[in-house]
């Protein structure tokens, strides 16, 4: 018998580092000085972002003058965040793997039973894959002229993974963190996660894909006279896919603490799918090797 267990932390090769936000906003309005056109951040919003880089416990944004219900986003609040940092950490991985062989002249045995698990680097939401996997492999000799085998192999993967509702779901996430900018505030002085820090909507749903597969192939060799064998295989490889999705309405908040509906992600909806695949293969096939002379035969 043998068993090997193994797992460890899994992390980023080369993350990437975004500048501070005091940087940022000084090399953006520098390139709007040299193109001629009206600078984007004012000087009022990079005392903000000075006086917060100082005191971390300062608010990362202020009700909007021109709008004083909510609260000042995009170019107008003073956050510091290095937004991959924000949403990428580390994982972790685990494997366990149990086999046993044995058997006699005719006949050879192998069983296996693994486990595998990964906790992907997303930080905000869960990421997750869990597989099973089983393996069978019998080889017996029935008399000296005909031979059996199987193989089989049966396999279970469950994925979990966030949809980020409303804006291109889970293939845009890394896509969507990349392109905030520094200075956007994470949470608002109430504590709830700004829609522009991309957690409300991946939090406001999930996908999980559950895959189920099962390979079967028995093949058989006769050997009726010397020389001669006979052989046949058939196969079987059955795989059932299922999707479950669930989009939920994301919020976030006003000045006074109200929650309101994130657009893009309304109405709240649900998806499923199923699909099943089934392949079938037959081969028979015989080959004879005559001898021909006392020292000539085919090889």
């Amino acid at each position: 018998m043998d068993i090997s267990i193994n797992g460890g932390p899994s992390s980023i090769i080369r993350k990437p580092r975004m500048v501070d936000s005091y940087t940022f906003v000084r090399a953006i309005n520098e390139m709007h000085d040299n193109q001629g056109v009206a600078r984007l951040f004012a000087e009022s919003t990079i005392d903000r972002i000075i006086a917060r880089i100082g005191d971390p416990s300062l608010p990362e944004t202020v009700p909007d003058a021109s709008n004083p219900t909510k609260w000042s986003a995009y170019q107008l609040s003073n956050g510091n965040n290095d937004w991959i940092d924000v949403h990428y950490g580390n994982g972790f991985r685990t494997q366990e793997n149990l086999s046993v062989r044995g058997g006699s002249k005719d006949i050879g045995y192998f069983l296996s039973a693994g486990h595998a698990s990964e906790k992907g680097p997303l930080k905000m939401v869960d990421d997750k894959y869990h597989r099973y996997n089983l393996n069978a492999k019998l080889d017996a000799n029935i008399n000296n002229w005909w031979k059996i085998s199987s193989n089989t192999r049966i396999t279970n993967e469950v994925r979990d993974r966030p949809i980020y509702n409303g804006e291109g779901g889970y293939g845009m996430i890394i896509h969507q963190i990349f392109r905030t900018h520094p200075e956007v505030f994470l949470k608002s002085p109430n504590g709830y996660y700004s829609q522009l820090s991309r957690v409300p909507q991946m939090r406001a749903g999930y996908e999980k894909f559950t895959d189920n597969n099962l390979m079967q192939r028995i093949a058989t060799e006769i050997r009726p006279l010397k020389n001669w064998s006979i052989n046949a295989d058939y196969s079987i490889d059955y795989t059932v896919n299922n999707g479950d999705g669930v989009n939920l309405v994301a919020y976030e908040d006003q000045v006074d603490g109200t929650l309101v509906p994130i657009s893009l992600t309304v109405p709240s909806f649900i998806t499923k799918n199923k699909a099943n695949v089934t392949y079938k293969a037959l081969n028979i096939f015989s080959s004879w090797k005559p001898a021909i002379g006392k020292d000539h035969q085919w090889k």
